[in-house]
């Protein structure tokens, strides 16, 4: 669990156990719960992946186009790495105000509307780029160059699929699932 998000429901527990601060600890308690889930710790991707300046020149014959194209990643890169970064510093922000016994209401919401601009302002600037890219490649050029995204996706589906055999095995003798058709309720030690 990342060490914000503990601070922060460690912070909520002892605030609903005392009594104190429960409705605004609870709301970023929720606050940070969602910035969490925007903002894994994961590694920032590098500025230009290896290559992939030999690989444009490679499918795009037009040199211009070729170095347009290549601004237009370096922008796209530096959108996702701006947006990780605003997550992150947005979540450390509610952290600290968390933290504040005396941290208002309008404090929060102040976070809560910097993230989500700077949120909207940030994915807007990645799909403007992306949709130049896309229009100063052909479709050829476009399939080439976007190889390597869809294998990454592909390897990413691959790691968190489910095997279908664990799909479609029967619950175990313990389990608590009910059976299909099921209603879940228990009447007279048996389910309905």
């Amino acid at each position: 669990m990342n060490k914000y998000l503990q601070r922060a429901a460690w912070s909520v527990s002892r605030r609903w156990r005392t009594g104190a601060g429960a409705s605004r600890g609870l709301s970023a308690f929720l606050l940070v719960l969602l910035m969490a889930g925007c903002a894994h710790n994961q590694p920032a991707p590098a500025p230009e992946p290896p290559g992939l300046k030999a690989l444009v020149y490679k499918e795009i014959a037009d040199p211009v186009r070729a170095e347009k194209v290549l601004v237009l990643m370096r922008q796209t890169t530096a959108g996702i790495n701006a947006l990780k970064e605003t997550n992150q510093r947005v979540q450390q922000e509610i952290v600290k105000l968390n933290a504040d016994y005396n941290a208002m209401p309008e404090q929060f919401r102040k976070q809560q509307a910097y993230a989500g601009e700077a949120r909207r302002r940030l994915r807007q600037e990645i799909l403007d780029a992306y949709f130049q890219i896309k229009a100063l490649t052909t479709p050829q050029e476009w399939e080439a160059l976007s190889r390597s995204d869809r294998e990454s996706l592909k390897e990413f589906i691959k790691k968190t699929e489910v095997p279908e055999e664990e799909l479609n095995a029967p619950p175990s003798p313990g389990s608590q699932t009910p059976p299909q058709g099921s209603t879940g309720v228990v009447r007279e030690g048996g389910m309905i």
